[in-house]
């Protein structure tokens, strides 16, 4: 079985949920399993909610996707060595953020992958309103559709309108 698990982290709450051959099986918000409202930290409770659910461990998972996309922030050096010394974990992403200034053409994708022994993990992003664009669509069973997304914020706009 191919399960991919969706993440929302956007600032305002988080949630997780797990996919199987293409249909949500288990979504639940973090707030949910904290009890903390609109809880914003990482989703860990809610990922591992969803894999406890199926009844697959988490290295079952073979993608994740990120409904918030980074490459919109990429290029803003900040020069934050001192930082990353303190935690060398964030040395993956000031490395990314100043190779990211040094690419003279537009940033159009961000992707990460966790290997761990025989393990691991694709990570992609994807635009906070194409991942609404998505959730709507795809569930409508449309084969085509004109949109309007009005959100309120997203990485750079608030909202996205067309047609698929």
């Amino acid at each position: 079985m191919a399960y991919i698990l969706g993440i929302n982290c956007s600032g305002f709450h988080s949630s997780a949920c797990l996919v199987e051959e293409g249909v949500v099986r288990f979504a639940i918000c973090e707030e949910r399993i904290t009890r903390v409202k609109q809880d914003k930290s990482f989703p860990v409770h809610a990922i591992r909610y969803c894999c406890d659910a199926a009844g697959i461990a988490f290295r079952d998972v073979a993608a994740a996707f990120i409904g918030w996309h980074p490459r919109h922030y990429l290029r803003q050096s900040d020069r934050s060595l001192l930082d990353a010394l303190r935690s060398r974990g964030k040395l993956s992403y000031l490395a990314l953020n100043e190779l990211a200034t040094l690419s003279e053409a537009p940033l159009t994708d961000v992707s990460q992958r966790l290997t761990s022994g025989d393990d691991a993990l694709d990570i992609h992003f994807v635009d906070h309103h194409e991942a609404h664009l998505a959730n709507a669509f795809y569930s409508s069973g449309f084969e085509s559709s004109d949109f309007l997304i009005l959100d309120g914020f997203g990485e750079v706009t608030t909202g996205r309108c067309g047609s698929i």
